[in-house]
């Protein structure tokens, strides 16, 4: 018995050997070993996404924009099969690749090539030639992660979104694909269609850009919902090429800074919150001063917008005409710590969240104690001294006007989507709180109409809708190429009696409010006035 086991046994390892052997020789043999080395997989990626960001109509601000996409694998064939379908300059740009190896991946203009030698897929570009509202959205760096703007306060919720679109082939040890052998497809695109749905307008931010184009080289605009705060424009310029940030980097007047979210001396449209603190404080629109054009405090001499006087003016016309020395001595009434009290109350000196985290900048307002040196007051009364605020800011405080003396909160975001476009997250408004009487907001709106009626404000008028508005021309202080560096304001809401616009304009280095930006205001005012409505007609009136 013990003898037939171990003849078994020995039969047993005797073939596992052979086995073994058999198994060892194949695999070191040259025509196995060249065989298996001669194929390998090659990965082309033909394109990835990111959750899109989308205005309010849902309309792609990045993202979703169609590009085609070729993926070639040269060969004579193909590169003849290619000449008749694509333009020369596109074969010449695509020559390197027809001339090696391996399977290659370009931009296409249509889906003619696909069968003639390439695949074509649909794919999309983040960014396109007509993008709009560059510095909000912002921008990706190099690795894909977002930089600025919406981009990269959101870069969470868009890179979970995030798919890409890819071909592997079958390849001999040269790269060249082999035949018989299909090429793999992997698609994980599904998710890209969820992102973040800003409260912007494509259609209103295009007509604020064109009208910077036209009258600014330098500044900004905010397009704001009068009733909501919700931004529909939000502009800077100059602008930049979100596809390449690099020359921007070194471009002159600062291209990347979003001028609508940073700190600037404001000068007189700082009196709507003068004038508000006067009017609850219990001064009258008749109450009276006389101007002749300058007041002297210590040793400071403030001149008024009219170096030879108003005269005796009341309330309304220093505001329509913005009589500097007129709001001196509202100031001198009414003291710094009440002007303080209505500055806050009106938003300046806090920063303005617009969406997570996504601010403008807080700015500042002068301290109390500063504020019991008189000069130190006066410059206050006129938004001058170290009064600093942002356009949005800017924008915010008229929006009180235009709502009955209610606050609104700015917002650019509106919610969050899912890739079947289903709001998962949305932007909740903090309740209005009332900052002046709805009985003052009237009065200094009044104001307002008159300064487009007949003051400093008449060159932003519109003849097609009422407007309401004030400017300001602050000093900042500096000098450049021998002048005086001057911001130029306006800012103001439109229908007059039914506000639907807050439209805030800054213009840097410009010679007066009126001047160099009341004409971006009424250019906006006359695009976006409301259509007269047009009574239909019973179809058998007039037979």
């Amino acid at each position: 018995m013990y003898k037939r086991l171990t003849a078994v046994f020995t039969v047993i390892v005797l073939m596992a050997f052979c086995v073994m052997s058999h198994t060892l020789m194949v695999a070191l043999a040259p025509a196995y070993v060249q065989a298996a080395s001669s194929q390998s997989a090659y990965n082309v990626r033909v394109c990835a996404t990111r959750g899109r960001i989308y205005d309010r109509a849902m309309r792609p601000l990045a993202g979703g924009r169609l590009q085609y996409r070729a993926v070639i694998a040269p060969s004579r064939e193909t590169t003849v099969r290619l000449t008749g379908v694509l333009p020369p300059e596109k074969l010449l740009e695509i020559e390197d690749g027809l001339t090696g190896t391996y399977p290659f991946v370009c931009s296409v203009d249509d889906a003619a090539a696909d069968g003639c030698g390439a695949m074509v897929f649909p794919g999309e570009k983040r960014y396109g030639p007509n993008c709009v509202a560059v510095h909000t959205v912002g921008y990706l760096g190099g690795d894909g992660q977002g930089v600025s703007g919406i981009e990269r306060a959101y870069d969470d919720y868009l890179a979970a979104a995030a798919g890409e679109l890819s071909v592997r082939f079958t390849v001999d040890a040269a790269g060249s694909g082999l035949t018989g052998i299909e090429p793999q497809i992997t698609d994980t695109r599904d998710n890209s269609l969820a992102g973040v749905v800003l409260t912007l307008d494509v259609d209103i931010q295009r007509a604020a850009e064109s009208a910077a184009a036209e009258f600014m080289d330098k500044g900004a605009i905010i397009v704001m919902d009068a009733r909501t705060g919700e931004i529909r424009a939000c502009v800077s310029v100059p602008s930049f090429d979100q596809t390449d940030v690099a020359s921007a980097l070194d471009g002159e007047d600062a291209p990347l800074l979003n001028r609508a979210l940073s700190a600037y001396d404001i000068g007189s449209v700082f009196k709507i919150v003068v004038s508000a603190a006067a009017l609850e404080s219990g001064i009258t629109p008749g109450t009276k001063y006389q101007c002749e054009g300058c007041v002297t405090i210590g040793s400071n001499r403030f001149h008024c917008a009219n170096r030879s006087g108003h005269g005796e003016i009341d309330m309304e016309e220093a505001f329509a005409r913005s009589c500097n020395v007129y709001f001196i001595e509202l100031a001198k009434t009414l003291g710094g710590d009440v002007l303080l009290d209505y500055a806050r109350r009106f938003g300046l000196g806090d920063g303005i969240e617009l969406a997570r985290d996504y601010s403008a900048a807080a700015g500042c307002l002068p301290d109390s104690e500063k504020l019991q040196m008189p000069s130190a007051l006066a410059n206050f009364s006129f938004g001058q001294g170290d009064l600093m605020a942002t356009p949005m800011h800017v924008a915010a405080m008229t929006a009180v006007i235009a709502n009955d003396g209610r606050s609104v909160d700015p917002t650019v975001f509106a919610r969050l989507v899912n890739d079947r476009q289903e709001t998962v997250e949305e932007y909740i408004a903090a309740p209005q709180r009332q900052v002046i009487s709805r009985e003052t907001a009237d009065i200094i709106s009044g104001f307002m109409e008159a300064a487009v009626e007949y003051g400093t404000a008449k060159a932003g008028g519109s003849d097609r809708v009422s407007c309401a508005a004030k400017t300001g021309t602050a000093e900042t202080g500096m000098i450049r190429d021998g002048h005086r560096v001057m911001q130029a304001w306006y800012t103001g809401y439109f229908p007059a009696e039914e506000p639907l616009y807050v439209v805030t304009v800054l213009v840097e280095d410009g010679q007066s409010g009126g001047g160099s930006a009341g004409p971006v205001f009424g250019y906006l005012a006359d695009v976006l006035a409301p259509k007269p409505v047009v009574p239909s007609v019973d179809a058998g009136e007039g037979l």
